[in-house]
């Protein structure tokens, strides 16, 4: 009964193969509009929508055709099956009619349905399957999901597996937890040594933004169309690694020409305005020269006398997110810092240029020590998801007796 990237497993003799039609038969109850709207999300599974803050589909209007959710329900979001987006429900509720809702029957342990579809094989399968859907690739209709075989080991083993899981998977989970607490503690801490290493300049004097600029800061594109052959464009997304101009999306010539001034120099400092992302930063060295940015980025040229670097690492810094965040409205769903506010920010500038270049030695050094512990931590966590993934594949499919 095998198909697909499901011809890997090779299971115990014991273990048997079902369709998910006969293992979870889809139900479609209707009819409590006032039951607790429920949403499937990547990672997280099926939670409450008013548990998160990042849904932005709005719910229907008529909500008395939203689907009926019992506690080990099997959720599925169809267009993003292939991405994981299932999950079994722990909660009474209601879903969009847009989803699939199965019922396990009573020789299905829920949980462990719910491992054995986020398991590697299967993910694999059900990506396989989406992409046999074109125009709407993925989006996967019931009547080939419901012929997805299923690996059916005994109930007893189906429910020691799914403990197995539960606490093996918590516990990477808090390892994982553990490692983005320390790489916010290490950006924290970055922050502040930035902060007393101008604030304890022997020659700083108090200026404002603007006289460190040979030009007013600009906002980029405002509205982008984008196009296979033109000019790169720097979005906030990619100011964390601005190494490979090639992943950069491109505008036409003459969409950037009407934005020349936001054409990236080098040396240009960029700095994101809008939204939590206020005050992510980005140095422009010889690799993006010629680029322009969005209307979310704002460019800052120092002058030549001032040493770019060190500039951008203040801009990175608390200082710099304090008086941005005064300047915004909290007010505001989506807060924006304007260009006369930003030039008129001040800091605690070093006017002797040795000790600037010094500084700008001490930043750089920092900044090594700081990337070398950033990609340990970030390592460390991909490593821990391989291993709950890994770990999930192996105890689902019987290549490890629980």
């Amino acid at each position: 009964m095998t198909q697909g990237a499901l011809v890997v497993i090779n299971p115990p003799a014991r273990w048997s193969w079902k369709r998910l039609w006969a293992a979870a038969p889809r139900v479609q109850e209707v009819g409590q509009p006032d039951a607790e709207p429920l949403s499937v999300f990547l990672q997280a599974g099926v939670v409450p929508r008013s548990s998160r803050e990042d849904n932005h589909n709005r719910l229907g209007e008529d909500m008395s055709k939203y689907q009926v959710v019992q506690p080990g329900d099997l959720i599925f979001n169809k267009l993003r099956t292939w991405q994981g987006g299932l999950g079994v429900s722990a909660y009474h509720g209601i879903v969009s009619p847009a989803y699939f809702v199965c019922r396990p029957v009573h020789d299905w342990h829920a949980r462990y349905l719910h491992y054995l579809l986020l398991s590697s094989p299967y993910l694999s399968e059900l990506t396989r399957l989406s992409k046999f859907m074109p125009p709407s690739q993925f989006d996967i209709p019931w009547d080939m999901l419901r012929t997805l075989p299923l690996l059916h080991p005994p109930l007893n083993e189906q429910r020691r597996i799914a403990e197995f899981l539960d606490a093996e998977t918590a516990q990477i989970e808090r390892l994982k937890h553990l490692r983005y607490r320390q790489l916010a503690l290490l950006g924290e801490r970055a922050e502040a040594w930035r902060s007393q290493l101008f604030m304890e300049s022997k020659s700083g004097i108090w200026v404002r933004v603007k006289h460190l600029l040979r030009a007013k800061p600009r906002y980029g594109v405002l509205v982008p169309e984008f196009t296979d052959d033109g000019i790169p464009m720097i979005r906030v997304g990619d100011l964390s690694n601005l190494a490979d101009p090639d992943t950069l999306l491109k505008i036409p010539n003459e969409l950037s020409d009407r934005y020349a001034r936001t054409v990236t120099m080098r040396n240009d400092v960029l700095v994101a305005v809008v939204g939590a992302t206020i005050g992510k930063v980005a140095l422009v060295m010889d690799n993006v020269v010629g680029s322009n940015v969005n209307r979310a980025i704002a460019v800052l040229r120092p002058q030549v006398e001032n040493s770019p670097s060190l500039f951008a690492s203040w801009v990175g810094g608390r200082e710099f997110k304090e008086q941005a965040h005064l300047a915004t409205s909290a007010d505001s769903a989506q807060p924006t810092l304007g260009m006369e506010d930003l030039a008129n920010f001040s800091l605690r500038w070093p006017a002797d240029n040795a000790e600037q270049r010094q500084m700008a030695m001490q930043v750089e050094e920092y900044r090594l020590e700081f990337d070398a512990t950033h990609h340990t931590l970030e390592r460390q966590i991909s490593l821990l998801a391989e291993r709950r993934q890994a770990l999930i594949t192996a105890a689902v499919t019987g290549a490890i007796t629980v």
